[in-house]
């Protein structure tokens, strides 16, 4: 009895280094290499899924200005920006220029209607308005209104954040603009939001969880994470979706 006392709790002792081992943060941090504990992206960066030693810089044309941001906001018509990891985009000094401008030779181009001003709001998180008369959108959860197809997209995508996207597979507008309804009735997700997910992919039109973050496994329909019954059992998972 006390040999099979000491293997249970060495098998116990094993799974908890692994699980350890294993761990990835929430959306928005990353893994400190020194510390190895989870820490927040800082403004002008940015990490979807949790995953690795540092967080990404937002692209050109791009940027952020919150902490633990998944995501960035695209520079207004107005403005641009050629550097990457930034936390503003740079004036064209009144003209217009086309959304997510990388330079300044794009000043003076664009379609829409110039927004004066271009900054995120700190407190909401909120993306400001890409052109006049254009909707906000929410950097950290990716969230937009969206347009219609006929909106100089092609078949099957939607205008998500200015930019033509394939719903049936990008992650942070899945299945639709996320936040919009469908004609079907469906609201478009951004997989990203999706709480303790740490690999998720956006599959026909479809958020699907891999990987959750320490203590949370997939659900049985493998569009959420659920805690674990238990170390030894928590293979096993307790609910499904439905």
């Amino acid at each position: 009895m006390p040999t099979l006392t000491v293997t249970i709790l060495v098998v116990t002792a094993a799974l908890v280094c692994m699980q350890a081992a294993n761990a990835q943060c929430n959306p928005g941090q990353f893994t400190d290499s020194t510390s190895g504990l989870c820490a927040d992206c800082g403004p002008g960066t940015f990490n979807p899924n949790g995953a690795g030693n540092a967080c990404s810089p937002c692209a050109a044309g791009s940027f952020n200005n919150v902490n633990a941001a998944v995501g960035c906001c695209s520079c207004c018509s107005g403005f641009y920006q050629g550097a990457t990891g930034s936390t503003s985009c740079d004036s064209c000094g009144g003209t217009n220029s086309p959304v997510g401008s990388t330079s300044v030779s794009a000043c003076g181009t664009g379609t829409e209607t110039a927004v004066t001003t271009c900054s995120q709001d700190g407190s909401s998180r909120l993306c400001p308005a890409t052109f006049a008369g254009s909707p906000t959108n929410n950097v950290r959860r990716r969230r937009s209104v969206g347009w219609s197809e006929a909106d100089g997209c092609t078949k099957g995508q939607r205008r998500c954040n200015g930019k033509c996207t394939d719903v049936s597979s990008n992650l942070w507008h899945c299945g639709a603009c996320a936040g919009t309804m469908t004609d079907q009735g469906t609201v478009g997700q951004d997989c990203a939001e999706i709480p303790h997910a740490s690999d998720v992919r956006c599959e026909k039109k479809r958020c699907v969880v891999e990987s959750c973050t320490r203590g949370r496994v997939p659900s049985a329909g493998k569009r959420r994470c659920v805690k674990r019954s238990s170390i030894l059992n928590g293979f096993r998972q307790q609910i499904s979706d439905f």
